[in-house]
């Protein structure tokens, strides 16, 4: 099975705590970076190599910071 590679962008330390709960057992999917929003979270998002994102914004936020 191919690694997945995770970030997690603004999460609350309750929501932080049950993503990283979830994926401990999962032994293909492993956090890589943990993300503050930024402007350009699009670009930070690449920086990270990261393939998938779980991010706590707003969704006009998230459009915003995304395509920057």
């Amino acid at each position: 099975m191919q690694q997945i590679r995770l970030a997690v962008c603004g999460l609350s330390a309750f929501a932080d705590d049950i993503v990283k709960t979830l994926v401990e057992d999962v032994p293909f999917v492993e956090i890589v970076t943990s993300l503050e929003p930024s402007a350009r979270l699009g670009a930070d998002f690449v920086r990270s190599n990261a393939d998938v994102m779980v991010c706590a914004l707003p969704e006009n936020e998230m459009e915003r910071v995304w395509r920057t």
